[in-house]
Parts: C-alpha cells; sequence; structure tokens
C-alpha cells in the first residue's frame, strides 16, 4: 500500500529481475500500476539496488533516468536491496522510491575531478535542505572528509558508503537535497559494552598505546570474560571499540584490527587521539535486537501520531541472517512496530551515514533507520 498524505503519494516498487533492463521495466510496470506517471509525476526517488545489478551500473544508470524521466534521485548499492520483505538478502534487486510533490536536487561529483577536498563543497554548498541523501563511492579517500563540509552546509545528512567501487552508479559522492520532507532518525548498534568507558592517554594514528596510563591490551583483556581471554585471534569482526566523538554522546563502533602482545597495544579502525574516551564492546545477537527495539521505540516516541511517507534503512552488510538468525532482521522489526502501510526500503552498506547531536558521522555495524515525514 502507498500513503495518501498532504503533499502527494510515495509509490514504492521492486524487481527481482537479474539484468538491469528487465529491472527497470519490472519496476515502471508496477510503479506505473500504482499511479506513477512518467513525465507527468513531479517529485523525487531514492533508489536501491544490490551487487549482482550494480555490475552493469551504466546501463542500469541510464534506464533509471529514463524512467523516472526528469525526477532528481540519488541511487544506493550494496549486498543486499531492500522493499519491505519482497527482495532477498545477497539476492539481484532493485527497489525505487518516489516521493510525489517533494521538491529535490541532485548533484554528483567524481573523486577524478575534483578530489574529495574539492568535491565536499561542491555537493555542500546548496544550502539548507530539510534532509540530505548522501551515496558515497568505494574509494580510497572514504567518506570522512566530506562530513565536515555538509554540516557546514546545515540539514540533517544520512546515507551510506558503498562496499565497492561503480563509478557510473555513485560517481564518487552523490547527494538528494528534499526541501519538502524533514527526517527523524534512529541509530542501533550491534554491540555490549564489555567494561567501562576510558581515556586514551597515549596514542599513534589507530593505535592506542595506554588507556588510564596503562598499556591498552592490558585493559582489554580485563574487560573480555575469562572465556575469552585466550581466544583474541578468533573474535576479528566482533570486538570493537567504542569511540566518543567530538563532544556530544555520540558513539561510533570501529573494529579492534590488532593487538601487540610486546608492546601492550591496540590498533582500532580509527585515528583516537590523546583524550578520546572509548569503551571495548563485543558484538552478539542478543545484544544487537535489544538495540534495536530500543531505537524502535525512541523513533515511535518521536513520531507519535504522524505517520511518515517512507521508511528508509541503511543497515550493515553484517547484520544479515549470520548475525540475528533470520533474514532481513532490521527491515521486518521496522515492518512489525509501524505496520506495512508506510513503505520501507534501503540497501546495506559499507558504512552507514547519519547526523546525530549536531554533526554527522560515518558509523559501522549500524542500522540508519530514517522515518520521512512532512515538516
Amino acid at each position: 500500500m502507498n500513503p495518501s498524505l498532504p503533499g502527494g503519494r510515495t509509490f514504492a516498487a521492486s524487481s527481482l529481475a537479474t539484468t538491469p533492463l528487465e529491472a527497470v521495466l519490472d519496476v515502471a510496470t508496477r510503479l506505473r500500476s500504482l499511479g506513477f506517471r512518467p513525465g507527468k509525476t513531479r517529485g523525487s526517488a531514492l533508489c536501491f539496488v544490490s551487487w549482482p545489478l550494480a555490475r552493469e551500473a551504466r546501463a542500469l544508470h541510464e534506464a533509471l533516468g529514463d524512467l523516472l524521466e526528469g525526477i532528481a534521485f540519488v541511487a544506493f548499492a550494496g549486498s543486499s536491496a531492500f522493499h519491505d520483505q519482497r527482495i532477498p538478502e545477497k539476492r539481484a534487486g532493485l527497489a525505487v522510491a518516489v516521493l510525489e510533490g517533494v521538491v529535490g536536487e541532485a548533484r554528483n561529483s567524481l573523486w577524478q575531478e575534483h578530489g574529495i577536498q574539492m568535491a565536499a563543497p561542491l555537493l555542500a554548498d546548496r544550502g539548507h535542505a530539510g534532509a540530505r541523501f548522501v551515496a558515497v563511492g568505494a574509494q580510497r579517500a572514504g567518506p570522512f572528509d566530506l562530513l565536515p563540509a555538509f554540516d557546514e552546509a546545515g540539514g540533517d545528512v544520512v546515507g551510506c558508503v558503498a562496499l565497492r567501487p561503480h563509478k557510473q552508479l555513485q560517481p564518487g559522492v552523490s547527494t538528494l537535497s528534499l526541501d519538502g520532507l524533514r527526517p527523524i532518525v534512529a541509530i542501533s548498534q550491534a554491540a555490549r559494552q564489555l567494561g567501562p568507558t576510558r581515556t586514551v592517554t597515549a596514542a599513534n594514528q589507530s593505535v592506542i598505546r595506554e588507556l588510564d596510563g596503562r598499556p591498552a591490551l592490558e585493559m582489554l583483556l580485563a574487560d573480555l570474560p575469562a572465556t575469552l581471554r585466550n581466544s583474541l585471534g578468533r573474535l576479528g569482526g566482533s570486538l570493537f571499540a567504542s569511540i566518543g566523538v567530538d563532544d556530544d554522546d555520540t558513539v561510533v563502533l570501529r573494529n579492534v584490527t590488532g593487538i601487540d602482545p610486546n608492546t601492550g597495544a591496540v590498533a582500532v579502525a580509527e585515528h583516537p587521539r590523546v583524550g578520546t574516551e572509548i569503551a571495548f564492546s563485543l558484538r552478539d545477537q542478543q545484544s544487537a535486537r535489544h538495540d534495536l527495539e530500543e531505537s524502535l521505540a525512541a523513533l515511535e516516541g518521536a513520531l507519535g501520531r504522524i505517520r511518515p511517507r517512507l521508511f528508509v534503512v541503511f543497515s550493515s552488510s553484517s547484520r544479515d541472517a549470520g548475525l540475528f538468525g533470520a533474514p532481513l532482521w532490521d527491515v521486518t522489526r521496522v515492518l512489525s512496530r509501524f505496520g506495512p502501510d508506510v513503505p520501507v526500503v534501503g540497501c546495506t552498506a559499507g558504512a552507514e551515514v547519519a547526523t546525530c547531536g549536531g554533526k554527522t558521522h560515518a558509523f559501522a555495524q549500524t542500522a540508519v533507520i530514517t522515518a520521512l515525514i512532512e515538516p
């Protein structure tokens, strides 16, 4: 079903076809059956594609442009695409959501054209927008230098970083700025804190040497359950540092990437400075489920009686059936709590991007769930 709200309708459709042309034709047929009229319907669109289709990125991008015919859109790619529960995990899939009556402006920039330092202000200088979606291609430069520029421009940002580079689909970085909708964002991380929060007292780039004046490895071993202290080698991908950022309460998860038994140093996928507060965390199913329910309850409270135009889910590629024991858990829980009347679309990602605490951050192992509402 597609909700009818002041300002227009939301048309959401998807396809399991395995070639770009077939997928777009299939989506076009489904959108028309819902009332979408190419060339006549005005609005903005969000498109999501899984990797089996994204390998033919140029053909897909051109076909989407033909389908949407003058509508501003941005396309995201991941190992899975979401449209309610219609697309199985890690299967070829295309989902398109058209927001009728919502004014949008799309921009993109190739790294090769401007470099990341130039691309950031180029994309962010539009000025304040109600909501800004950002799709970052998988490039060596990474998304982090982009984020301050978006904060300076104003407007809440949500989006993701692709797992693999596809220049035609995600040309370095793409944005879609929406003036007609406001985002309400819930962020759910998938780890439980093992011990107390400590302060970095010695560090060199990504290597933490001391916490509270003691070797970082000593603190990590003290926090780990006794049964896991001799199993560090088997915790790869599940062991994290929860790192405080800036002056707000936001915490980002970063993988513990290595240890040095000789020096007692611990390496993480971040560059924490002296004075940064961190805590070691372990990812597990129970913690991930509990945290998701708390985040959705907070989102429900923020919405009150408001019914969104659309839910958009950017979810870590690790938050699949392997973690939760069931496929599409993040999407399923959104549908279960809020009902099937509002479409749920999105994709997996290499990193999830969201504005919280007044600044925009890149997350990991996280679900960023956005409800788009009338301002």
